[in-house]
């Protein structure tokens, strides 16, 4: 087991505040809980039933071992330099494979790919191996196509599998039931047996879209994939109900006219969006990624449009931060700490194989740009 349960008598508050730090422990050490994450006081007392006083108590006490850190007027989070006695029962993680239905180049040079085999690399430790089981280069393929892995070589050589870009349920689980550790990256899905760590796309399509309502835009479109459940990226999916979530909240229903699908095309997207944009009339646009943010500022330079004087775009994600000339208004989504709570979620494993499944949800950050303006006024 990875906690001590209680010891000797307490009284029903000190067991109170004991089960409220064992499970924030739990949650940090499954990963559940990353360095830096915020620890939300109403959350601990729905799941663990403890009362406001046992919380705070517990808190305190946490904080004094160095598991978190509390701050005036900037809340709980868990600590970024975890104690050492903390992270002793995790067993260090030397050896992973990763798993992809893209091809080994593609794999190490898109920049998401790449991001999350920098953060896997720098928790690895010394002296680590990292191997690649891919798809050939220029093989016709989808995120389903997952690569097939000899089982038992897997078990002998590695402690773990982390896929990236392997959006096949059925195959990760069909890994699990064979005995193979499984972390899937980016691809949370309900019916998964694997231990999964993802950004919540779903709350950053509600950021970017809010933070237009903020402005006074009212004539929000979406660029990106309408709901499918076909789709080879199911964050693309997520950001878009963040956006019928946040207008939904602030105006009713969503018209289906202003939603665009980019059907994952820039080639798409510049022969459609100009007849999109004078059929609607759209004063600002949601876009399911920031790598849309070119084309689309190009399209309205042909039509005589500026950003953001005549139309804003706010990007559910940082795919355009490579462009140096564009501030785009977007969430900031640290690639590299997925491949860094992979490496963890694989080491609590290790530590702890009965526990339950594990699903770590990571926030990104929004950060403001030059692509976003009030309305102009009619």
């Amino acid at each position: 087991m990875l906690l001590v349960g209680y010891t000797g008598r307490m009284t029903p508050y000190q067991e109170s505040v004991q089960r409220v730090k064992d499970h924030l422990r739990a949650s940090i050490l499954r990963a559940e809980l990353p360095e830096g994450a915020a620890v939300r006081e109403e959350m601990l007392r729905s799941e663990t039933g403890a009362s406001v006083r046992a919380v705070k108590q517990a808190l305190r006490e946490l904080a004094s071992e160095g598991l978190i850190r509390r701050k005036r007027h900037a809340g709980t989070r868990v600590a970024e330099r975890l104690p050492s006695v903390i992270c002793a029962v995790l067993p260090p993680v030397r050896s992973v494979s990763v798993i992809s239905a893209l091809d080994e180049k593609q794999l190490t040079r898109q920049k998401f790919s790449a991001a999350v085999l920098a953060g896997i690399r720098e928790k690895l430790a010394a002296p680590p191996t990292l191997a690649f089981l891919t798809n050939p280069a220029k093989k016709p393929k989808s995120l389903d196509d997952v690569p097939p892995l000899d089982v038992e070589e897997q078990k002998r050589s590695f402690q773990g599998l982390i896929s990236i870009e392997a959006n096949n349920a059925a195959t990760l689980n069909q890994l699990v039931r064979a005995g193979l550790l499984v972390v899937s990256v980016d691809f949370a899905v309900p019916d998964g047996l694997f231990d999964m760590v993802a950004m919540d796309h779903l709350h950053h399509g509600f950021q970017a879209t809010w933070h237009l309502l903020e402005l006074g835009h009212r004539r929000i479109a979406f660029l990106g994939e309408r709901p499918s459940a076909h789709s080879t990226d199911p964050s693309w999916q997520d950001r878009f109900a963040g956006y019928l979530k946040a207008m939904a909240i602030h105006g009713g229903e969503t018209p289906q006219m202003w939603v665009q699908s980019g059907e994952r095309s820039t080639l798409h997207l510049s022969r459609e969006l100009a007849k999109f944009h004078r059929a609607y009339k759209p004063t600002a646009y949601v876009l399911a990624t920031g790598g849309l943010a070119p084309t689309c500022r190009e399209i309205f330079e042909r039509m005589s449009l500026s950003v953001p004087r005549d139309i804003s775009l706010a990007a559910a994600d940082n795919a355009c931060e490579g462009f140096a000339r564009m501030r785009v208004t977007r969430i900031f989504a640290d690639y590299a700490e997925l491949g860094r709570t992979a490496v963890r979620l694989l080491a609590a494993r290790l530590a702890c194989r009965p526990m339950p499944q594990v699903r770590t949800v990571l926030q990104g950050r929004f950060t403001p740009g030059d692509t976003t303006a009030p309305p102009r006024q009619a």
